[in-house]
């Protein structure tokens, strides 16, 4: 048996020289006392449980008399030539088997070593041969000793504190005196368990995926190998910090829209300064968890992928299409073909999309969370304003006083929406001509109203921090548009001012902005 598992396990290494292992052990010390407990997990790691059409799972341990006893269902037992049962367990990737679970007792003294494998359905490996391997071959060796530890074992490390950062977690906790080693224990947000023998007091656990939940206990192990009581257990979640910028990927390799962090936070919700419409009452606290908002405006660009990639038809188009301008002159015209395809729009693809329909935000941002496994959809009411104020409560994130110098609003007016050291806009500007506010985000003031995914009502009553799913609308549901345009008066263009318009509607004024669950 020996030579086999050998010629198999060189077999493996061959094999999956560059692949993840689906099997395998969690880790011993290298000797146990009479009086220890001993736990030994068996880890499937199987990330696609299809590519295996039948398959047992064999798990054996070789005993210091070189004799061999086979796991089965009932627990270990000398070989029977019977399949060992343990096919079930495939339906679930990442399933943990408790192989072994018992105190060291006196007699038992000598090395063991357990080994797992999965074997063709049916198939003996000891007598059928190479080809009915199907897997990497897992280990886990130890010593069992046939005395008992006459030491009292060490205190549990205390203080075990952790700090999140961006995909990793930094631990420490305090010393304990007359211990060799410490063993950091956690536990995956998959619920398998993993452990980690460390000489010092600290360790910075890294390449963890973000926004999951980790749970971390550590032990003391003194000269001998004797393990002390746990430590409390703490949990910690990596995360992106608050200004973050990222974008996802897409199915192709390329990226999606650039989103920034929003931490999350409480604020004053509607017309603190006063002066505004009926609409904006009452003042209230609303609180926002933390999330993702998009750093710019939806752009032609970023949506005429979307557009190329599903054949989407928007409402401008299956409708009578939409006021646009064409050619920079002031003079609009109704187009039937949407304006990320129309020659003005060819080769702009840095301008915010314009004549989008709730509808065509929404589809976008359904495709956008197909593509990348993150869920996007349009920001509610009150994230809306939450990410537009950042912070402040003034009538615009600058201050009181509206300035053509950090939005482009007015041109339909008096013609003069003017970016610094830039002609005048008489339509939208190409996102980022102006400064950002001080949570990163760019035209929360002017150049197109945002749609939101909450329901309009007047006076607040709490529908600005939900979202109305488009199966649960209709064509005379009213959706919340924010932030003014290019069009609009110092007035409409407040942090506090809304709008509001059909999920089917199409406008020259009117665009996105998008969010992201964290």
């Amino acid at each position: 048996m020996q030579k086999l598992i050998l010629s198999l396990l060189l077999l493996t290494l061959a094999q999956n020289a560059n692949a993840n292992a689906e099997l395998s052990f969690t880790s011993l010390k290298p000797l146990y006392y009479v009086g220890e407990y001993i736990i030994i997990d068996l880890q499937e790691n199987l990330q696609q449980p299809s590519r295996f059409d039948r398959v047992d799972l064999w798990v054996a341990v070789e005993l210091p008399s070189g004799d061999w006893l086979f796991k089965t269902p009932f627990g270990f037992a000398p070989f029977d030539p019977k399949p060992q049962a343990f096919r079930s367990s495939l339906d679930t990737a990442k399933k943990t088997h408790r192989i072994f679970d018992s105190e060291v007792i006196s007699g038992l003294g000598g090395d063991y070593v357990f080994y797992a494998l999965y074997v063709e359905a049916g198939k003996n490996p000891l007598t059928a041969g190479i080809p009915t391997y199907r897997s990497n071959i897992a280990t886990v060796a130890t010593t069992l000793s046939n005395k008992s530890l006459r030491e009292t074992p060490l205190p549990a490390p205390n203080s075990l504190s952790a700090t999140a950062g961006e995909q990793q977690i930094t631990l420490t906790w305090q010393p304990i005196t007359g211990a060799a080693s410490y063993t950091l224990y956690w536990q995956e947000p998959d619920g398998s368990q993993r452990n980690l023998s460390l000489s010092g007091t600290s360790y910075v656990h890294s390449s963890l995926q973000n926004d999951v939940t980790y749970t971390y206990w550590v032990t003391a192990v003194s000269t001998t190998g004797l393990e002390s009581t746990p430590s409390t257990t703490i949990v910690a979640m990596p995360q992106l910090p608050a200004g973050k910028v990222f974008q996802d990927s897409l199915a192709d390799g390329s990226l999606g829209p650039k989103m920034v962090v929003i931490p999350a936070g409480t604020f004053r919700m509607g017309d603190i300064q006063g002066g505004g419409y009926s609409n904006e009452q009452p003042v209230h606290e609303v609180s926002v968890a933390r999330f993702a908002m998009g750093q710019y405006e939806l752009t032609v660009g970023e949506f005429r992928l979307f557009v190329q990639a599903t054949g989407y038809k928007t409402d401008a188009e299956k409708g009578d299409g939409c006021y646009v301008n064409l050619d920079n002159d002031r003079s609009w015209e109704k187009v039937k073909e949407a304006n990320w395809r129309n020659p003005y729009f060819s080769q702009t693809d840095n301008q915010p999309v314009t004549c989008i329909s709730w509808n065509d935000a929404t589809a976008y941002a359904a495709w956008l969370t197909q593509q990348t496994g993150q869920q996007y959809r349009l920001p509610t009411e009150g994230e809306w304003e939450y990410a537009a104020r950042a912070g402040t409560e003034t009538k615009y994130w600058w201050g009181n006083e509206a300035s053509h110098d950090y939005a482009n609003y007015g041109a339909e007016n008096c013609c003069s929406g003017v970016a610094t050291g830039q002609d005048q806009w008489i339509y939208t500007s190409p996102v980022g001509s102006f400064a950002p506010n001080s949570f990163g985000l760019y035209d929360t003031v002017g150049n197109l109203w945002e749609w939101t995914c909450s329901e309009y009502e007047s006076p607040y009553q709490g529908k600005e921090t939900q979202c109305l799913e488009q199966a649960h609308s209709d064509n005379d549901s009213l959706f919340v548009l924010r932030g003014g345009s290019w069009s609009s008066d110092a007035l409409r263009m407040r942090s506090t001012n809304r709008s509001r318009n059909q999920r089917t509607i199409r406008n020259r004024n009117c665009g996105a902005r998008l969010s992201r669950i964290l």
